[in-house]
């Protein structure tokens, strides 16, 4: 009986203990549960209006670099075509050969060369039965309107060039066609088919409606009768609420071109509807129709392959017209020839032939610039490029070449620029290529937040008041832009040093105005960008939280 107490004893002392450390236990996962609620709800929770900030323009210094990778090729390759019905009789060179000037490369049978030169003299004989019949031939001396339209846009004046003005505008004049012009705007809480009056620079008031939201822009059309194309228009609601301001441009519009003469008397007149027919000016002084340019183009041309021909005729052989490495050789002799017309290869025996070669002085690599950084990229702009392959030393170079036909991949349309360096020792096609392309920069800049940037499809703006009771932004105000990086944007027109701007902090750290702006990107293909802050972060541009 006494051991059975003791049990009894020491089983409850025990119970006692772990209650009580259970008791602590939860109490301090109370606390601790409770800390983290609070501390998650302060640092993550969200308004459902986003913070404005207030940001200064402060001067500085702005630059920054567009980086990209590819790998090396022999960009001043050169292909020396074989005259159209011109057989060789002998290959002397394949791919790899390293050749010296005037090096044989092919004989050729002269039978062939005579017969080309036969037919080249008889295409110039009646080119020049057809040039003598559009001497005397004249074009139209007026200019029409080939549709329907509203005339919105007059680039061309009395005595101008036609072809002067076409190079500069791109068209003589703009015709709008369905009826509206348009202006995009920020969307705020507008949605597709809302009404709203757009006031023009002049004062009057049209009614409009807008046509779509996309993202946040809305685009808001109005009558073309009376609106001027490019005019800055303001968007409000019936009441007077801003919405936003922009240039108008022709919604549905209708390019006039021309090609040759001088612009004579011009029966256009701006807003005016035309039909189709009505003439819109005289054109003068002009020397040749385009059916006789072209037939004197190609009469050159022909000169030319006969002057090749003959001199061909005269060596009896194909030379290098230069020294260099034979990269590809997409011809035929007698022996290959009849290989290939006896085999599949048949029909690329019958296609352009020609020897390809490079003459080992310089190399290039091409690299993928995204969207947000190809208008910063100009040829002739310094590069350094560095080689995997050949260690830690880095060569200069320079852009050679933009191709600004951009390919879009994952909602993100890139472009390619190609850098070229003096080719050395040890550079070979195919290798590996790092290239930083630097940009100038501008000292002494007026700068703002990137964020603080907004756009239209014309133009740039800011917002320079903030009415904290109703926490909207208002006195947009029109800007010029120039270079800017992940952090500010040049401010060229619109703004003085220590104007205030605000702005709502962008989601989207890399906007696509571009206006001919500078984003720096850090990897292959673009992203982030890479400039050095201007200034060292001046000072007021951190913004200041309301």
């Amino acid at each position: 009986m006494k051991q059975s107490r003791r049990r009894a004893k020491l089983t409850k002392g025990k119970v006692l203990r772990v209650i009580s450390v259970l008791l602590v236990i939860a109490l301090i996962a109370v606390f601790a549960v409770q800390y983290l609620r609070d501390k998650v709800e302060s640092e993550y929770s969200s308004s459902d209006e986003d913070e404005v900030l207030r940001g200064t323009v402060t001067v500085g210094n702005i630059s920054t670099t567009v980086y990209g990778s590819g790998r090396l090729s022999d960009d001043d390759e050169e292909k020396i075509e074989i005259p159209e019905g011109v057989e060789l009789e002998k290959l002397f060179v394949q791919a790899g050969d390293v050749i010296e000037e005037n090096a044989l490369l092919a004989t050729v049978d002269t039978n062939t060369v005579m017969e080309a030169m036969i037919g080249v003299n008889d295409e110039i004989a009646r080119l020049d039965s057809e040039i003598n019949i559009a001497s005397v031939e004249t074009v139209d001396n007026f200019l029409t309107s080939s549709l329907y339209g509203r005339i919105k846009a007059i680039f061309i004046e009395e005595g101008d060039s036609v072809a002067d003005v076409m190079m500069e505008k791109g068209a003589l004049m703009l015709l709008s066609l369905d009826g509206y012009m348009a202006v995009d705007i920020p969307a705020g809480k507008l949605s597709e088919d809302d009404s709203v009056s757009v006031l023009t620079s002049m004062g009057y008031r049209y009614t409009g409606s807008v046509e779509k939201v996309v993202g946040d822009t809305a685009t808001v059309l109005v009558t073309d009768d009376g609106t001027f194309y490019d005019d800055l228009v303001t968007v409000t609601d019936f009441q007077g609420l801003e919405y936003g301001s922009g240039r108008l441009y022709i919604h549905d519009p209708l390019r006039v071109i021309g090609y040759t003469g001088t612009a004579g008397y011009i029966y256009a007149k701006e807003n005016k509807l035309v039909y189709s027919g009505t003439a819109l000016l005289e054109l003068v002084e002009q020397e040749y129709t385009v059916n006789l340019d072209a037939l004197l183009v190609e009469r050159r041309e022909l000169e030319e392959r006969l002057g090749e021909l003959i001199r061909l005729y005269s060596r009896g052989a194909l030379y290098a017209p230069f020294g260099g490495t034979v990269k590809e050789v997409s011809a035929y002799d007698d022996e290959s020839r009849e290989e290939a017309e006896e085999s599949e290869t048949n029909a690329a025996a019958a296609a352009l032939e020609y020897i390809s070669i490079s003459p080992d002085k310089t190399m290039s690599v091409s690299v993928s610039v995204d969207e947000s950084s190809i208008l910063s990229v100009a040829v002739g702009q310094s590069a350094e490029v560095s080689i995997n392959s050949l260690g830690d030393e880095s060569f200069e170079g320079s852009v050679s070449e933009i191709d600004r036909i951009g390919t879009s991949s994952g909602g993100v349309t890139v472009y390619t620029a190609t850098v070229s360096i003096p080719k050395e020792s040890g550079m070979l096609a195919g290798m590996s290529a790092s290239t930083t392309i630097s940009i100038e920069g501008v000292d002494n800049a007026l700068l703002i937040p990137v964020d603080a940037l907004n756009k239209t499809s014309s133009s740039y703006f800011v917002y320079t008041s903030y009415d904290e009771e109703s926490g909207s932004l208002g006195g947009m105000k029109e800007v010029t832009v120039g270079i800017s990086n992940s952090d500010f944007v040049e401010i060229k027109t619109g703004l003085s040093k220590g104007d205030s701007v605000f702005y709502t902090e962008k989601e989207d750290r890399f906007p696509a105005y571009m206006p001919g702006g500078m984003y720096g990107s850090d990897s292959f293909g673009g992203g982030m960008p890479g400039g050095g802050r201007p200034g060292g972060m001046p000072g007021g541009m951190s913004g200041r939280r309301y």
